[in-house]
């Protein structure tokens, strides 16, 4: 297992820890889901807290830190027993933000698995005025539905010296604040966490972030302690799903799994790409079941004729569909680098090479038996 650490001083010795990640064993693809579904998920989008950061954190106690798998947001804190029913935890959260008005968003959740309704949230506005807000949220269903409107309000947990800054230069937008916590209700090391960044606000009320997959998939559970976030049970495993999901419609087929991410995400759905997958499946179903149907070389109607016209021109339409769905999946996903991209482009062309030698063989070789037989 590799790990990595670093060291950052200032005058609160502030230390920024790095996630650890495990390179994936080589082993059969159907054991390779059992295991992602049958045990906990690490984050793997760990990293190193950035210079920006740094310098947000200064005068706080912060000891860990750590990158945050969704939106490029990086979270610092510390834990200490407050008392016996008590713990306190001290808090950094910040990200690069571009914009002249918007939000972010830091919160902690009680219920058993992390989600947004029921969320205690911090959340800091930036106005177009360069001024900013720190104050408290409870982020209720009816708040998530829109039956009324999101305000500051009071919540369960204690917050004390909430603050937020904007470093111009960097152009980094940061929240910290110290949160106290019953131990009756949060885990320290089973904490749900939620973070969010939004783009538009209308004074105190800060409005609907993007609909982007990062934006949904902002939760985790977090040990404060090890700094370990995990996931459990098959509905909290959509990241690594997603990922098998891409890979096995890259080099085959991957329906059953998307099928089971779509049931799994009731509050979003991306319309185009499911409808072109079903599309795609059913396409794919009528062109094997065509072979049942497949008339023989030597009909006098014109019949082979006409069956292999159709067959191929539903399986140079099929090629198209699935490599557009694929491209459009990848940008859902919206991974953290292009990689994905490059490699599925790298993949098609080694097929189309190899796809372009085959068609020149068998050219090749129709026009040496047609000379053969012309010969005789």
């Amino acid at each position: 297992m590799n790990q990595s650490k670093v060291a950052t001083s200032s005058k609160k010795n502030m230390s920024a820890l790095a996630c650890q990640a495990s390179p994936t064993p080589v082993v059969p693809i159907f054991i390779l889901i059992l295991l992602f579904i049958t045990h906990p998920v690490r984050s793997q989008s760990c990293g190193l807290c950035s210079e920006a950061f740094v310098m947000t954190a200064k005068g706080r106690n912060i000891t860990h830190c750590k990158k945050l798998r969704t939106l490029d947001v990086e979270l610092g804190w510390s834990v200490s027993s407050f008392n016996s029913q008590w713990t306190q935890i001290d808090v950094v959260f910040g990200t690069s933000f571009r914009s002249d008005t918007g939000w972010l968003s830091w919160g902690v959740n009680p219920l058993p698995r992390p989600q947004m309704i029921g969320t205690r949230a911090i959340i800091s506005i930036r106005q177009p005025n360069g001024t900013l807000s720190t104050k408290l949220y409870n982020i209720t269903r009816e708040t998530k539905i829109k039956k009324c409107h999101l305000q500051p309000t009071t919540v369960d947990v204690e917050v004390r010296d909430m603050a937020s800054s904007y470093i111009e230069e960097k152009q980094y937008f940061a929240l910290s604040a110290v949160v106290i916590v019953p131990n009756s209700a949060y885990k320290v090391s089973k904490l749900n966490h939620v973070w969010q960044v939004g783009y538009e606000a209308d004074g105190l009320e800060p409005k609907m972030h993007p609909m982007t997959l990062q934006n949904f998939d902002s939760t985790e559970t977090l040990n404060l302690r090890s700094g370990e976030s995990k996931d459990r049970g098959l509905k909290n495993h959509k990241h690594t799903l997603r990922l098998v999901h891409g890979i096995l419609n890259i080099i085959g087929w991957g329906w059953a799994i998307g099928l089971i991410l779509g049931s799994s995400s009731p509050y979003y759905t991306f319309h185009v790409h499911r409808w072109l997958a079903i599309f795609i499946f059913t396409l794919a179903t009528l062109q094997m079941l065509a072979f049942l149907l497949k008339p023989e070389s030597t009909d006098k109607h014109n019949g082979y004729r006409i069956w292999k016209t159709h067959h191929h021109s539903i399986g140079y339409t099929l090629l198209i569909l699935i490599i557009g769905n694929i491209f459009r999946g990848i940008a859902i996903l919206k991974p953290d680098n292009a990689v994905w991209n490059w490699v599925y482009i790298g993949i098609l062309l080694l097929l189309f090479v190899v796809a372009l030698i085959l068609e020149i063989y068998s050219w090749y070789m129709y026009y040496e038996k047609k000379n053969k037989t012309n010969e005789t």
